[in-house]
């Protein structure tokens, strides 16, 4: 993976199509603040004057309809900006991850997953909802790699749980192994009776690893192949390191593992005045995701062929 500055002059090359999608984003930004304030005013204008017999009536009236046309007005602009933000994002990030992992790095804003797929994987709590974007397929170090941004919660009508928000990857081995093993930060038992049968729950010799993280494998060999004592404090230190819950599960030749971030990745900052800075913060948690795959060199016998 290229440094940041060994890409920093063909980042200059960029500045004017960056220029350009921050002056956009302002001008949107700008025309859709009179709505979204008058939206606010004329809602709460409603509790205040409906009380009021027949005059506050009409006047609630009037505020309601308001409320709809200023809110219309206000999610249209929403909608441009997303749409403006998408078209940057596929324009620009494609171009970038091919600069900064090689020409095989294919990118696209959307990710087709399924509710379905990701709860066959038994990785997760429960959830009912899934959005994903971001999506970023490349090679590393001779490892197919996809990646995901993965947002997952659980709603209804009366309730809103993240349950998980972060960086989904699946990496795919040389060689196919046979076994099956999940690492799972610590929950509740009741969390996981449904999933995992406790005879299949795993104790290993690290106790300090025991204490934020579960094992789960019907095969204790493939189990301590894989988590062999230097794996295990690796994965302590990058939970610790970047204060995030990782969730593994090794499956013949692949690897799934999951980065809950609670944070929003690859996405342009707030502030768009220094274009550097943007570029930097993204190859910042491009190259965060990539040690977390770095992790493996450690653990050359499960990917070489």
């Amino acid at each position: 993976m290229k440094s940041f500055e060994a890409i920093a002059p063909e980042l200059d090359q960029k500045l004017e199509e960056f220029h350009t999608y921050a002056s956009q984003e302002k001008k949107l930004r700008k025309k859709s603040k009179p709505y979204r304030i008058g939206t606010f005013v004329a809602f709460f204008g409603l509790f205040a004057v409906g009380w009021i017999p027949v005059i506050g009536w009409i006047i609630a009236f009037v505020l309601f309809a308001l409320v709809f046309i200023l809110g219309f007005k206000a999610a249209n602009f929403h909608s441009k900006s997303d749409k403006l933000k998408n078209e940057y994002k596929t324009s620009f990030l494609n171009w970038y991850f091919k600069l900064i992992l090689g020409e095989e790095t294919h990118y696209s804003v959307n990710t087709k997953l399924t509710v379905q797929q990701v709860k066959q994987l038994q990785l997760f709590p429960k959830f009912n909802t899934l959005r994903a974007e971001d999506y970023v397929k490349s090679k590393w170090d001779g490892l197919d790699f996809e990646m995901t941004e993965l947002n997952l919660s659980q709603e209804n009508d009366e309730d809103y749980t993240l349950k998980f928000s972060g960086i989904f990857m699946i990496v795919t081995f040389q060689k196919e192994m046979s076994g099956k093993t999940y690492v799972l930060p610590k929950q509740n038992r009741k969390l996981l009776f449904n999933r995992f049968p406790k005879e299949h729950q795993d104790t290993l010799e690290n106790a300090h690893f025991h204490e934020y993280y579960d094992v789960y494998g019907v095969q204790r060999e493939f189990t301590r192949y894989l988590l062999t004592p230097g794996m295990m404090e690796r994965i302590l230190d990058l939970s610790k390191e970047h204060k995030a819950k990782l969730y593994f599960l090794f499956n013949k030749n692949k690897l799934f593992m999951a980065i809950d971030w609670r944070k929003d990745l690859f996405e342009p900052d707030e502030d768009l005045s220094d274009p550097m800075n943007n570029f930097k913060i993204l190859h910042d948690q491009l190259s965060t995701v990539k040690s977390f795959v770095d992790t493996l060199r450690d653990q050359r016998q499960i990917w070489e062929g």
